[in-house]
């Protein structure tokens, strides 16, 4: 139902009577027209038990800002798509939860995507999520709300936020209690939102727009829509089959085949007309190559026989047309034929960083170490190959010392530095970004520094953390350590809070990033003395640590102190433009100081950031 039905049908409301039943009645009959379907997929004969799926879920800071409790509130989300896709198809989401710092220069969803695919290739994991701040204005499209590409791993959702709408329910059911009217909104806000991701989801698998207005798949949001129905059952069920014996056969042959058939059968009478021949021209299209983003593989060539080398093409080809568990097939069988001939180690080392995280080819990548120690490569390979069994630690340190081994390679091409690149930022290994990104293109070095300061700044972590006794192959797990105690805080934990503050200040003495949230913790305490006296420490170790100055220039703000609240806020700003409460809070001062043209330069500079400032 489009927004300008619901207010049609809430505005009528007006003008119902009948008889001796109160408006409460009245109202609450027409909220359950309102009220969203069950969704349930479609259930299917094979779905028996539930097969854990990894679900890595990479989190903005714009959603971070916008969804109070953020945390909670994505496994609760997953939790609901679980008792979709449990009882239907037997799988189970299992999600990882990671933050995204990206600098979102507009909300189209295409760019998220294109991120979210550099950021994370997935080939560790069944699908990776990205979420990203609301979009800013109504639609029904589901597509401006998610995005997916075909034949897939990737997707990405904006915030649920519709307040107009809850502003149309709060005026139409005026005789329901708040509570009833909170719940309305609320569950059709699930809803939507569980519509979206099973929408991307199934479209990651091949699924097609349908032209049934209750089908999961209609290209619009309705709260009718409950189910998967055809094609749509039969692609998901057979592709995602696929998907379970092999994480990493995405854009294969075989998924085309399998959505062609579907949509030949009896002329498909629920798929949309107009739509139908170019979804058939989509499936019978060659897929595409996948594209690595691990240390380039070539086939070994000089001291295998002719059938070994055919074996090993073999080998190649199965890795690009995704067929990682064929690939690893062959070239592990090379590999444990030829232990000493490096290029086989190469080979079996590359496809095992693309295979499922079960595939285990150590061996391979630690060969290829013994047998060209100086090979930053090598160590590389096993790097990845560490990071996707989920050894982070051990990959992160992996990392570090490949580089420094890349580094005296005049020879190493901009591709493996990019690799590395990749590798630091899944890791959040962030020296090994910023010492890969002088070797990449122009464009793509400036986005790793540009990335690489941004999270800095906000971790509270300076590029020399050796007086903190942090080394850079520790930088994953201070990171992770950062991200608990801001959770705690922001669920005001502050017990536990403190416990893991006090462990990394035990372990890193004097660390900024861990002085600013001691900082917030004792605020929170209303230890305001003390929390100034740890804020005002952790800018001296470190100036550029962005949380200091913000929690400096509030609580300067809470004493009426502007001059001082002023200059630490708008230092937020410089350091990171993407703080909204920090913009807002500086155009308060502006207004309470009767400062109009400072208050005009403010707004200014927050709509070409984030849009038209809010109105209240």
């Amino acid at each position: 139902m489009t927004r300008a039905h619901l207010e049609i049908l809430l505005l009528a409301l007006a003008m119902l009577a009948a008889g001796c039943r109160t408006t409460a009645d009245i109202q609450r009959d027409y909220a359950q027209t309102l009220a969203p379907a069950e969704v349930q997929g479609a259930p299917t004969s094979t779905a028996a038990g539930a097969h854990d799926v990894k679900l890595r879920i990479w989190v903005d800071q714009e959603y971070q800002a916008h969804v109070i409790g953020w945390p909670d509130k994505v496994r609760d989300m997953v939790d609901r798509a679980n008792a979709v896709v449990g009882p239907a198809y037997g799988i189970r989401f299992v999600p990882e939860l990671h933050s995204w710092n990206r600098e979102r220069e507009d909300p189209n969803l295409e760019r998220a995507l294109e991120d979210l695919e550099k950021l994370d290739p997935g080939t560790d994991v069944g699908w990776v999520l990205g979420l990203t701040g609301v979009m800013g204005m109504a639609t029904p499209n589901i597509h401006d709300i998610g995005r997916a590409k075909l034949y897939s791993k990737h997707m990405v959702e904006h915030a649920m936020d519709d307040a107009a709408e809850g502003q149309a329910l709060d005026r139409a059911f005026t005789a329901l209690s708040q509570d009833e009217r909170i719940k309305l909104y609320r569950d059709r806000l699930h809803h939507k939102e569980l519509v979206v991701l099973l929408h991307e989801w199934a479209h990651t698998l091949g699924a097609v727009h349908t032209r049934i207005l209750s089908d999961l798949l209609y290209p619009s949001y309705d709260n009718t829509q409950g189910t998967f129905g055809p094609p749509n059952a039969e692609i998901i069920q057979q592709n995602l089959a696929e998907r379970l014996r092999d994480a990493n056969a995405v854009n294969t042959q075989a998924a085309h085949e399998v959505v062609l058939k579907a949509l030949q059968r009896d002329g498909c009478p629920a798929c949309d007309p107009a739509d139908l021949p170019k979804d058939l021209a989509l499936a019978q299209s060659a897929p595409a190559a996948v594209q690595a983003t691990t240390p380039p593989v070539k086939a070994p060539a000089d001291a295998l026989t002719e059938s070994e080398r055919a074996q090993a093409n073999d080998a190649y080809a199965r890795l690009k047309a995704g067929d990682t568990v064929g690939a690893w097939s062959l070239a592990q069988g090379l590999a444990k034929r030829h232990p000493d001939l490096a290029a086989a180690q190469v080979l079996a080392c590359g496809v095992a960083a693309h295979a499922p995280s079960d595939v285990d080819g150590r061996f391979a990548c630690e060969r290829w170490q013994q047998l060209a120690p100086k090979d930053g490569r090598a160590k590389l390979g096993l790097a990845f190959v560490e990071a996707g069994s989920g050894a982070n630690a051990a990959a992160a340190t992996r990392l570090v010392e490949a580089e420094e081994l890349l580094a005296l390679d005049t020879a190493v091409t901009p591709d493996t530095w990019g690799d590395a690149e990749a590798l630091g930022r899944r890791l959040q290994v962030l020296s090994a970004v910023e010492r890969a990104a002088p070797h990449l293109e122009a464009t793509e070095s400036a986005k790793a520094s540009a990335w690489s300061t941004h999270q800095r700044r906000r971790l509270g972590l300076p590029p020399d953390a050796s007086p903190f006794q942090l080394e850079p192959a520790q930088e994953p797990e201070f990171a992770t350590l950062h991200t608990q105690a801001s959770d705690a805080l922001a669920h005001n934990q502050l017990a536990a809070a403190q416990r893991i503050i006090d462990a990394g200040l035990a372990r890193w003495p004097g660390a900024p990033g861990l002085l600013g949230l001691r900082c917030q913790l004792r605020e929170a305490r209303n230890d305001l003395d003390t929390a100034r006296a740890d804020c005002e420490a952790a800018l001296k170790a470190w100036p550029d640590a962005v949380w200091p100055h913000f929690d400096l220039g509030l609580m300067a703000l809470d004493r009426r102190d502007f001059a001082t609240a002023q200059k630490q806020l708008t230092r937020v700003t410089e350091l990171d433009p993407t703080i909204k409460s920090a913009w807002r809070n500086l155009i308060q001062i502006a207004n309470a100081q009767r400062r109009l043209d400072e208050v005009e330069r403010l707004r200014s500079a927050y709509k070409k950031q984030f849009g038209e400032f809010p109105s209240k």
